[in-house]
C-alpha cells in the first residue's frame, strides 16, 4: 500500500472517562471517527518486552496502544484494561484530565498514523474538549499543555516506530460547548442565544457539569457526582462484578431495572438456584444507587436550571436519568441530545380510570378499636371516601394534561426540540458511522460522540 503523503491532519477529540472520542479529518476526504478505550497505565520496559513476544499476529493499533516518551512506557486503552485493576479507577478519575491528556493524544496519533498509513512527519491542528474547570485553566497564559504537548510531539515512538509530530495549533473548548454550537447553528444564528437562558446538563463518567449561556454570557457548574459514583456503590453490594462489567450494564439500562432484562441476566455470576436471589439483590443495589444519587444531583442543580428557557440533556451517562429529569422538571422543554435504540418520541398511555379503594377488614378493626364499633366504622367508611375523591381528582387531572399535551402534538416545545435532537442524531449517524439501523451499542456510541461532533460541524461551519 502506497503511504499516504498527506502532511496536515486534523484531529478533534474528547477524552472522556469511559472512552476517547476523536474525529479526524484528512484534506480531501469525509471525516472519520475512531473511539478507544480511555484507560492509561505506565509500564516498564520488561512488560513492553513480554507483551510484544506474546502476540502471534499483528494486533490492531486501536486495541493495542502503547508509547514511549523519553524513557516512559503507557498502555493507552483496552491494552491498559489488561493492565489496570478496578481498585484505581476512582482514584484515576479523580485526575484531572489534563494529567493524562499527554499519553492519550500521543496515542491517538499513533493510531491514526498507522490506520492512515501516514509517513512518520506530519503537522496536526488539534481541538480539545475539557471539563470546564480545567478549560478555563487551560486558556490561562500559566498554563503549559501546548508547550508540553509540542515537545512530547515532536518525537515519541507508539509501538514502537519512532514519529514526529509538529504541533501547529492546539485550541480547547468547555465540555458541552459542541450542544450550543449545534443548537445556535438549528435556530438560524447566535442571536437565539443572546434571547434565551439555555442550560446544558453533561452527564459523565467522573463528573456532571451544567453550562450556563444566559443570555450568552456563559458560566459552568462541575461537581463531582459522576457515573462511577452508582457503579462503584452498586460494586459494593455485588457478587464480584467488575466495574467494567457494570458500566457496560448500567449504560445501557435506562430506567429498566428488572430482573428479566437480558442486560442484567448477564451479569449473573452465580449457579441457576442462586440466581434469582443474587439479580434481585443486584437490582436493589443498583435502584437505590440510582435514587441516591439523582437525590444528590436534583438538589445541586435545580436552582440553576430554574427559569431556563431550554434544558438541553447530553452524555453517556444521560439516558439512565432521563426518566428522573422529566419527572422533575416537566415545566422545562428539553433537548435530549442522546440516541436511543428507537429515536422516536413515545406517548404515555393515558390513565386508567381508578377502581374504588377495597374494604380492608384490619383497618377497619383497628378504627372500631380506637372509636367504638359504631363511630370507628362511620370514620373508616368517611376514610375510604375522601380516598376515593383523591383518587378522582388526580385521575381528572392526568387526563386533562394528557389531552392538552395529545392536542398540542408537534406544536408542543419539547415535541418540537426532540424532533430536532432526532434530526441532528441521524445525521450525526450518517456523517461518522455510515450504518443501518443502530443496535443498542451503537446508540450509546452515537450518544458519546454528539459534543464533539458539535464542535466539528461548528468549526467547519466558521470557516465556510
Amino acid at each position: 500500500m502506497e503511504k499516504n503523503t498527506t502532511r496536515l491532519i486534523k484531529i478533534w477529540a474528547d477524552l472522556g472517562d469511559s472512552s476517547l472520542k476523536v474525529i479526524v479529518q484528512l484534506p480531501n476526504h469525509p471525516p472519520q471517527k475512531l473511539m478507544m478505550g480511555s484507560r492509561v497505565v505506565e509500564l516498564d520496559d520488561f512488560q513492553i518486552t513480554q507483551h510484544q513476544g506474546s502476540l502471534l499476529v499483528k494486533s490492531y493499533p486501536q486495541t493495542d496502544a502503547w508509547i514511549r516518551l523519553g524513557t516512559q512506557y503507557y498502555a493507552v486503552g483496552q491494552l491498559a484494561e489488561k493492565y489496570a485493576v478496578d481498585a484505581t479507577r476512582s482514584s484515576e478519575q479523580k485526575q484531572p484530565k489534563q494529567m493524562t491528556a499527554i499519553p492519550k493524544l500521543l496515542a491517538i496519533s499513533g493510531v491514526i498514523q498507522e490506520l492512515y498509513d501516514l509517513p512518520p512527519r506530519w503537522e496536526l491542528d488539534l481541538i480539545l474538549l475539557l471539563p470546564y474547570p480545567e478549560y478555563k485553566f487551560a486558556i490561562t497564559p500559566q498554563n503549559d499543555l501546548k508547550t508540553e504537548l509540542t515537545k512530547a510531539l515532536s518525537e515519541f515512538e507508539f509501538r514502537g516506530n519512532r514519529l514526529r509530530i509538529k504541533l501547529r495549533d492546539l485550541s480547547c473548548k468547555p465540555e458541552g460547548a459542541g450542544l450550543i454550537m449545534l443548537r445556535y447553528q438549528e435556530e438560524g444564528g447566535a442571536d437565539w442565544l443572546l434571547k434565551n437562558k439555555v442550560v446544558v446538563w453533561m452527564f459523565g463518567e467522573r463528573n456532571t457539569s451544567l453550562i450556563v449561556y444566559d443570555h450568552g454570557s456563559a458560566l459552568g457548574f462541575t461537581n463531582n457526582l459522576g457515573f462511577y459514583n452508582l457503579v462503584a456503590t452498586v460494586q459494593t453490594s455485588s457478587l464480584g462484578q467488575s466495574a467494567s462489567d457494570l458500566t457496560a450494564v448500567l449504560l445501557q439500562l435506562g430506567k429498566d431495572f428488572s430482573i428479566d432484562n437480558p442486560l442484567i441476566q448477564r451479569l449473573a455470576t452465580t449457579d441457576k438456584s442462586q440466581k434469582p436471589i443474587e439479580l434481585e439483590q443486584l437490582v436493589k443495589a443498583m435502584t437505590s444507587a440510582k435514587r441516591h444519587l439523582w437525590q444528590q444531583l436534583s438538589t445541586w442543580a435545580t436552582p440553576i436550571i430554574e427559569d431556563t428557557s431550554e434544558l438541553i440533556i447530553a452524555g453517556g451517562a444521560a439516558p439512565l436519568y432521563l426518566d428522573n429529569i422529566e419527572a422533575t422538571f416537566p415545566s422545562i422543554p428539553l433537548y435530549k441530545a442522546i440516541a436511543l435504540p428507537s429515536q422516536q418520541t413515545i406517548m404515555p398511555p393515558f390513565p386508567s380510570p381508578p377502581k374504588p379503594p377495597e374494604w380492608d377488614d384490619a383497618k377497619a378493626a383497628t378504627y372500631r378499636r380506637n372509636w367504638g364499633d359504631v363511630e370507628g366504622e362511620k370514620r373508616y367508611r368517611s376514610w375510604l371516601a375522601e380516598c376515593d375523591e383523591r383518587q378522582n381528582l388526580n385521575y381528572s387531572q392526568q387526563l386533562e394534561l394528557m389531552q392538552a399535551t395529545t392536542a398540542q402534538g408537534d406544536a408542543a416545545p419539547t415535541a418540537q426540540l426532540q424532533k430536532k435532537a432526532t434530526q441532528m442524531i441521524d445525521q450525526l449517524e450518517k456523517t461518522l458511522f455510515k450504518s443501518g439501523k443502530s443496535t443498542e451499542l451503537e446508540s450509546s456510541d452515537l450518544t458519546r460522540f454528539v459534543d464533539i461532533y458539535g464542535i466539528w460541524k461548528g468549526t467547519k461551519h466558521e470557516q465556510e
